[in-house]
């Protein structure tokens, strides 16, 4: 049986977050914590055998408190928010298609020719098509915050959270795997201030401050079929 008490959760960062165009939810990284604990748990004929989605394993229950008003209902969890100095800068990835590797790859019998080479505007010949398709190359800039702390609220249980979010979240926000977001040390501590400031968050309801907008209100948040009517106060999209 879970012991659910009001908690503040802080995490030393190593390198800049990826800052997103809305907020991130401490209820998305305790559901993705519990799916990566989930799917690590099947062996690889139970995950074949499965009928669970990864979509479903998000959706089970957290180790959260939950509220409900007039029919509708959100975990008792802020968004994540920078906590301290902070300094903003702009980074970028490029994607570069390799034209020689691949040619030597076709040559070599590794990669049929007749298949992998589109045929560019106007051509006969098979070319590769480096402005469209799969074999494009990109350029694109991307916002970051460099931040050392960051933190949130919820009513939930210590020791399930802790074992969660130490275990399996090692970065926090996008592009982790690029490094953004590393995590030093993750603390959860007793705060009765916990109590509203879970509250920080965009909620399913009106209240003070808030404008209305379309977006989701639990995990998982990227579910299409999550979006509907929502209100959060401007200053949740600082980060």
């Amino acid at each position: 049986m879970m012991s659910l008490e009001p908690l503040k959760l802080t995490w030393q960062l190593a390198s800049p977050i990826v800052v997103g165009a809305h907020p991130l939810h401490l209820d998305s990284l305790v559901a993705w914590a519990q799916t990566q604990e989930a799917l690590a748990a099947m062996s690889v004929e139970e995950a074949a055998a499965s009928k669970a989605n990864i979509r479903e394993l998000a959706t089970r229950p957290l180790p959260l408190g939950r509220e409900e008003r007039d029919g509708k209902w959100v975990w008792q969890a802020s968004a994540v928010r920078s906590s301290g100095p902070s300094t903003h800068a702009i980074r970028y990835w490029t994607r570069k298609t390799d034209l020689y590797d691949h040619a030597s790859r076709v040559e070599a019998g590794q990669i049929d020719g007749r298949f992998s080479l589109p045929l560019k505007p106007h051509s006969h010949s098979p070319k590769l098509d480096t402005v469209r398709g799969p074999f494009k190359q990109q350029f694109k800039f991307y916002p970051v915050k460099s931040v050392s702390t960051v933190e949130a609220w919820c009513i939930g249980d210590k020791e399930r959270l802790l074992e969660l979010l130490v275990t399996h979240v090692t970065h926090v926000g996008a592009k982790g795997r690029m490094g953004h977001g590393a995590v030093v040390r993750c603390d959860i501590e007793h705060d009765p201030h916990a109590v509203h400031r879970w509250q920080e968050r965009v909620l399913p309801w009106p209240h003070e401050g808030a404008e209305s907008l379309q977006l989701a209100v639990h995990p998982p948040y990227w579910a299409p079929e999550h979006l509907g009517p929502a209100w959060a106060r401007p200053e949740l999209f600082g980060g």
